[in-house]
C-alpha cells in the first residue's frame, strides 16, 4: 500500500523562503507587521509548495493568540460624522445600532469608544494618528449623515467594518438589515390583512440610504399585483401636503409605506375630508411609534454584526480595504398596529 503524500509544512514554507516559521505565519495572516511585498513573496511559495494550514491547530493558536496580545478593554472606534456630535442620536436606528455595537463589543472583550470627525480641527488624517497612538487597530464607521458618503482614513491600518450602505468609498465590509426581505415582509403581511393597493412613500434620501433596496423590492413586488393594482412609488425630495393628495386621488392606495412620519401626519391630515383613510406602514419602526404598524430593521443586530465583521478581521491578522468586501443581512421583524388592521376591522 502507497504511502500517504506528506503535507508540506510551515517548516517547509519557512526554509524554501529563507525567512523563520513566525514570519511565514504572520504572511498567511496577512498581517500588516510584514511589508506587502514579502506577504506576497510568501503567499506564493506557500501555494507552490501545496501547503494548507491544519483548521483545528489554526483555530487553537488564534484563540491563544487573541489570549496574549489582546490587552483588557481593548478599544474599538466608533465614527461619527455629523455636523454635530450628537446628531446621528436623533434617529432611533441609529442609536439602536450603536447600543447593539457596544453590547457585542463587551462581550467579546473590547471597548467602542466614540470618535467625531467633524469636530474643530478634526480631518481623516489627523483621525488616523491619533487612532494609531493610541494603539486602535479597529474602526466602525457609523451611518453618514447623507448617502453616498466618501471617507479617507488610512484604511491600511485599519480592520473596519461599516454600518448601512451611506459609506460608497471606500468599499468595506458592511452589516444592514435586509431591506428587499424586509419589504417583502410587509407586503405580505397586509396581503393577508386584505390589503390590495399598496402605495409607497419614500423621500430620495432615504432610498439612497437603503442603497435603492427599499423601491426595487416595492417594484419587483407590483409585478406580482393586477395591472389595475400596480401604483408607481410617489418618490420626491420634499414632500407637501398637495403632492402627497394628487398622488393619491390619482392612484387610490388602501396603505401607504413609507420611512417618514411626516408623510403619516400629512396623511392624517388629508384624511379630514380630502382623502378617504388609509392604512399606514412605517418602514423604520422604533418603540416609540407606539399603535403604528411598521418593520423593526433590527438596528440592535446590525450593529452587533459590524462588530463581529470588524474583530473576525483584527483576530485574523487582516486589515485595509478588502477586495470582495462582504456584507451581512439581518432579518427584519414585522409590528402590528392600528394603523394596518385587518380590512374588515375598518
Amino acid at each position: 500500500m502507497k504511502a500517504p503524500e506528506k503535507r508540506p509544512t510551515l517548516a517547509d514554507v519557512a526554509r524554501a523562503g529563507r525567512v523563520s516559521r513566525m514570519s511565514v505565519s504572520l504572511a498567511l495572516r496577512n498581517h500588516p507587521s510584514l511589508p506587502i511585498a514579502t506577504r506576497a513573496r510568501l503567499q506564493e511559495i506557500a501555494r507552490n509548495l501545496g501547503y494548507r494550514p491544519n483548521p483545528m491547530i489554526s483555530a487553537l493558536m488564534r484563540s491563544l493568540r487573541v489570549r496574549r496580545t489582546r490587552p483588557p478593554a481593548a478599544i474599538l472606534a466608533y465614527i461619527t460624522a455629523f455636523p454635530s456630535r450628537d446628531g446621528w442620536r436623533r434617529r432611533p436606528m441609529f442609536r439602536r445600532a450603536f447600543e447593539g455595537a457596544q453590547h457585542r463589543a463587551d462581550q467579546l472583550g473590547y471597548r467602542l469608544e466614540e470618535f467625531w470627525l467633524s469636530e474643530p480641527g478634526m480631518n481623516s488624517q489627523r483621525l488616523s494618528q491619533i487612532l494609531r497612538a493610541r494603539g486602535i487597530c479597529g474602526v466602525l464607521i457609523a451611518p453618514l449623515p447623507r448617502p453616498r458618503g466618501h471617507c479617507s482614513l488610512d484604511w491600511d491600518q485599519f480592520a473596519s467594518a461599516t454600518i448601512g450602505y451611506s459609506l460608497l468609498r471606500p468599499s468595506l465590509h458592511r452589516a444592514e438589515n435586509h431591506q428587499a426581505r424586509t419589504m417583502h415582509l410587509a407586503l405580505r403581511r397586509l396581503a393577508k390583512l386584505g390589503y390590495r393597493r399598496p402605495g409607497l412613500v419614500l423621500s430620495e434620501r432615504f432610498d439612497a440610504r437603503g442603497d435603492y433596496n427599499w423601491s426595487a423590492a416595492f417594484l419587483a413586488r407590483q409585478h406580482r399585483l393586477a395591472a389595475d393594482d400596480m401604483i408607481p412609488p410617489l418618490i420626491a425630495s420634499e414632500f407637501s401636503a398637495p403632492l402627497l393628495r394628487k398622488w393619491f386621488r390619482r392612484h387610490r392606495p388602501d396603505v401607504i409605506l413609507s420611512g417618514d412620519i411626516a408623510v403619516f401626519r400629512c396623511l392624517r391630515t388629508l384624511s379630514r375630508g380630502q382623502i378617504p383613510p388609509v392604512g399606514f406602514v412605517h418602514l423604520e419602526w422604533s418603540s416609540d411609534l407606539e399603535g403604528i404598524a411598521g418593520v423593526r430593521q433590527n438596528a440592535w443586530r446590525v450593529g452587533a454584526a459590524t462588530v463581529d465583521l470588524v474583530v473576525e478581521q483584527l483576530e485574523h491578522g487582516i486589515s485595509g480595504i478588502p477586495d470582495v468586501p462582504k456584507t451581512v443581512l439581518i432579518e427584519g421583524e414585522w409590528m402590528d398596529g392600528v394603523t394596518a388592521r385587518p380590512l374588515a376591522a375598518r
